[in-house]
């Protein structure tokens, strides 16, 4: 199934809808937004998942367990979903109940939709969102990293599973830094260059607190003391 023009929305640039957290990208602020889905879901407090194509084996495996962990505590999740290990996420994550933005480096128009896709459109727990136009059919790396920047715009707090040193994930961090987000980082001896760029180490192996059911008591909490990914936050789907 495609998506085709009729299903899609478009925002732009200055209207009434247009999400303010992209205004903070300056120049590299799109014009125009197309969405499928619920676009109400832009209102939540967002966690941008990035992970590069290639990270250690130990690594790799272990990042599911943070995939199902997300999964269980319904955090909304914004992402390209485009490497291997987000494309496994985003499995772990359609499983679940909370919300996901998915964002495509490529125009929405004729893209297939997949089943697992369809049932959460259905039930208003994702969003299609592109600001490309519906020409672009094919992803490149240039595209993929404007797309990132977008999403990270987008979110509250940055998750990044594994960022090659030197690659464009690297380039992101630094690009974000001054953006005003919590930045994490699987807590992991490969990222030890995202821990010297201010990311705080995000433990691999979560769980939930016995005592109250908490998830992901475990995180160290960012500078004011609020702990991300909590029950208690307002950017869970079911606060």
């Amino acid at each position: 199934m495609r998506i085709g023009d009729k299903r899609i929305i478009h925002l732009d640039r200055g209207g009434s809808a247009w999400p303010r957290s992209l205004l903070r990208l300056g120049p590299a602020e799109p014009e125009r937004l197309s969405l499928v889905g619920n676009p109400r879901l832009l209102d939540r407090c967002l966690t941008a998942l990035f992970c590069s194509s290639r990270l250690p084996g130990d690594l790799l495996v272990r990042s599911y367990d943070t995939g199902r962990a997300l999964a269980a505590a319904g955090v909304p999740i914004i992402s390209g979903f485009q490497s291997p290990v987000e494309r496994e996420l985003l499995t772990l994550l359609l499983a679940g109940s909370g919300s996901i933005v998915l964002c495509p480096a490529r125009g929405l128009e004729t893209m297939a939709l997949q089943p697992a896709w369809q049932r959460a459109l259905a039930s208003g727990r994702m969003l299609l969102l592109s600001p490309f136009p519906a020409e672009i059919r094919r992803a490149t790396l240039r595209l993929s990293e404007r797309r990132n920047r977008i999403a990270a715009a987008l979110a509250s707090r940055i998750l990044i599973i594994h960022a090659t040193p030197g690659g464009r994930l690297s380039h992101l961090v630094n690009d974000v830094a001054g953006l005003g987000h919590s930045l994490y980082c699987a807590d992991h001896p490969a990222n030890a260059d995202l821990r010297f760029l201010g990311a705080l180490p995000f433990p691999l192996r979560l769980g939930f607190a016995p005592a109250d059911g908490l998830p992901f008591a475990r995180l160290p909490p960012p500078p004011g003391g609020i702990s991300p990914f909590s029950a208690l936050d307002a950017g869970r789907d079911d606060a």
